[in-house]
């Protein structure tokens, strides 16, 4: 059994989805849960997921309702994102049983846990909250236009850096929806590299981030099932 916290992820980013909602949401039934338990507390709790889809998991998302203590609820969705299993050589296996955690503000005095979202290797997902699945779906859009964006700049090793401050720039204007997080790490990335290497860097890089940007835009599309 594999152990992990859903703040973490295996893109060297952290994607963090919180909503507001009056009502608990039900489970997915690809993805089943069992031996869920809550510390009132610490406000902590942890539970035990199986893959029962038939498929690979490459994102799943958990979403939380809070029983406050004045008897209101507090709903947040945690996601969990593999990016494309092509370039990663991770998912949530067929058959695999993970154990998770998660948490609820200090003073709830109980939680509701469930598996709102899982999209599969097949490039189909089972949702029931919208909203969380379709920040999803943005956030690895963004992720693939980020690639493509840096793919194109680092085909000229003479413009490469120039190219990406322009597009970072005009993220930052709100003129292009590219991962904001990944154009900068990209771009301090290279500024790190001495300049008798940048050359070779950045032509390593094209190739990468091109093949990368191809898989990611499949990763982000995605049929929701019915």
């Amino acid at each position: 059994m594999a152990v992990r916290s859903l703040a973490r992820f295996v893109l060297p980013l952290l994607f963090l989805s919180v909503l507001a909602s009056a009502q608990s949401p039900k489970t997915v039934r690809g993805v089943t849960m069992s031996d869920v338990r809550f510390d009132k507390v610490t406000g902590t709790g942890t539970l035990t997921l199986t893959n029962q889809s038939g498929h690979n998991v490459t994102a799943y998302a958990l979403g939380e309702t809070c029983q406050l203590a004045d008897g209101t609820t507090s709903f947040q969705g945690t996601t969990e994102d593999y990016g494309p299993t092509a370039f990663t050589n991770k998912a949530f296996r067929l058959k695999e049983t993970l154990q998770e955690n998660f948490n609820c503000p200090a003073g709830s005095i109980g939680a509701h846990v469930a598996v709102i979202v899982a999209i599969y290797d097949n490039q189909t997902a089972e949702v029931t909250d919208t909203r969380t699945f379709q920040d999803m779906v943005a956030l690895n859009r963004g992720i693939a236009h980020a690639l493509q964006q840096l793919s194109d700049a680092m085909k000229n090793p003479e413009t490469a850096q120039q190219k990406i401050e322009a597009v970072l720039a005009d993220r930052k204007a709100g003129k292009n929806d590219a991962n904001e997080v990944l154009l900068q790490q990209e771009l301090d990335n290279l500024k790190r590299v001495p300049p008798e290497q940048q050359r070779t860097f950045i032509q390593f890089e094209a190739s990468r981030l091109q093949h990368h940007a191809s898989l990611q835009a499949q990763h982000a599309t995605v049929r929701r099932l019915p």
